[in-house]
């Protein structure tokens, strides 16, 4: 009787055994797949490590915002890569667009139908300022166009005053014969004449360079005002010694112009020399 009793008694034990109710499994993040476990591992420095190595896989920008927006909120420390390479990014988008801007500032010098040299200094100025990376392509290539073409105008220019000098002397040799006897000078005049020349040929070489028309004008002017003061010089020599000469050989003809040539003429012919004043 006291075992039949017993029996009941265990059974109400095991009907509560099986009725307990089993732990509940944690929650998944939605990111936790994306990030190869980020929000899932235990401490801050697993979860740091989870992110640095999702980054290895290059996500998209995109999807480094938006993981990063959620992580922060968690851990700060563990979002801290997320947010460096998002700054990196941001830089790397800032100094393309700082690029874009000088490359067409200096295309655009480059294409202009007047290269000025003082907007070419002033690019490269005021690129550096603005942090543009001159160092780098393609500002370097830029860079480097811009400077040889500053180059190639301010090696013209330099040609140009040099070449304004030779008309200045030239102009002067011309006027300093007419006070040399006149057989020296008709002895020298195809060697000037030649001179002469050669420099017209040389002037035009010079205003036919591609360079020519950004070549400051003052530089340009200053040239062609020394050029047409040679033809003129050259021309009234020209024409005095051509008289001379033809009075040599005609005595009918009138005497030159140039007093010491008259001279010579009158020698020539038998006159008697006209005296220094009343010459």
């Amino acid at each position: 009787m006291l075992s039949f009793l017993s029996k009941p008694a265990e059974a109400p034990a095991s009907s509560a055994a099986a009725a307990a109710p089993a732990p509940k499994a944690s929650a998944v993040h939605p990111m936790d797949e994306l990030t190869g476990g980020a929000f899932s591992a235990p401490t801050s420095g697993e979860r740091a490590a989870k992110v640095r190595a999702w980054l290895g896989t290059e996500p998209t920008p995109e999807q480094m915002a938006e993981v990063f927006k959620e992580l922060s909120h968690r851990d700060k420390g563990a979002a801290r890569p997320l947010k460096d390479k998002l700054d990196e990014i941001k830089r790397a988008k800032g100094q393309e667009a700082i690029v874009a801007e000088w490359a067409a500032k200096a295309q655009a010098l480059v294409a202009a139908g007047r290269f000025n040299i003082a907007d070419a200094m002033a690019w490269q100025r005021d690129a550096a300022k603005a942090g543009a990376p001159l160092s780098k392509p393609p500002l370097a290539e830029l860079r480097a166009q811009l400077t040889e073409h500053v180059k190639r105008i301010e090696d013209l220019q330099h040609r140009l005053m040099v070449h304004r000098e030779s008309a200045l002397l030239l102009a002067q040799r011309c006027e300093g014969l007419s006070a040399k006897p006149l057989a020296d000078v008709l002895a020298v005049k195809p060697g000037l004449a030649e001179d002469v020349a050669a420099w017209q040929s040389q002037a035009n070489e010079l205003e036919a360079h591609a360079d020519f028309a950004n070549v400051d004008a003052r530089t340009s002017a200053q040239v062609q005002s020394a050029g047409a003061q040679l033809h003129a010089v050259w021309q009234a020599f020209a024409a005095a010694s051509e008289a001379a000469e033809h009075a040599l050989a005609d005595a009918s003809a009138p005497l030159p112009a140039v007093p010491v040539w008259a001279d010579a003429v009158r020698s020539a012919r038998g006159l008697a020399l006209v005296p220094v004043a009343d010459a």
